[in-house]
């Protein structure tokens, strides 16, 4: 089966001695691509029957594949050293990786893929030391997707306001979905400051003006 563009950036952050926990995997068309990929062993894991239902009919046939009707961290298997978490929103996110803080945090990578708030969830991320290892900026069916790949550290993570807003790796590369993402919004956000005054919105022009002007 054919990845969509979003997913097929996630995969792209998966090698064959990941040994995976798919939270929220929907159909689960990554976890099948992770499998053909060479991962040793998957585990599915939705916290509703209907798609956990879709899952396994998707990878019936499949070996080395476990699935649980659980919502997050709280049943990950001993085995398990990365989690990917795509398609829902950042605050969602956020939720999943505070039920269990503490296994998150011996994990070998998250990579997690938010379609909302992932200024919040970068946030959250530093405020829990967690290093932002990658990024990557997709866009696919009107839409602009970020992946964020991330590793507990010891150490304490900083990052800058304008980081944080952008996503470390992001603002330095510059990619060209990087630019028409914030082209975007700074003609959406120009357009409403033309007819009223919001300050935050002000603010987060203001920002984006700088950076597309740096590029």
């Amino acid at each position: 089966m054919k990845l969509s563009d979003r997913l097929s950036s996630v995969l792209e952050y998966i090698d064959s001695t990941d040994i995976v926990a798919d939270i929220g995997a929907d159909h689960g068309y990554l976890s099948a691509a992770m499998l053909d990929l060479g991962v040793k062993h998957i585990q599915i894991v939705e916290n509703k029957t209907e798609p956990l239902k879709r899952a396994q009919s998707t990878l019936l046939g499949y070996k080395n594949v476990s699935f649980s009707l659980s919502s997050g961290l709280n049943e990950l298997e001993d085995c398990i050293n990365t989690v990917t978490i795509c398609g829902m929103g950042g605050l969602n996110i956020i939720d999943i990786l505070t039920e269990d803080l503490d296994k998150a945090k011996k994990l070998k990578k998250l990579i997690l893929q938010a379609n909302s708030k992932v200024y919040e969830l970068r946030k959250f991320l530093m405020d829990n030391n967690f290093n932002i290892i990658a990024e990557n900026i997709v866009y696919e069916k009107n839409k602009y997707y970020e992946i964020i790949v991330c590793q507990y550290s010891d150490k304490l993570v900083n990052y800058s306001y304008e980081e944080l807003y952008f996503g470390p790796y992001l603002i330095k590369t510059k990619s060209q979905t990087f630019i028409e993402k914030y082209k975007m919004l700074q003609k959406q956000y120009r357009k409403i400051l033309s007819d009223t005054n919001i300050p935050s919105l002000k603010e987060d022009l203001s920002l984006i003006d700088s950076v597309l002007e740096d590029k």
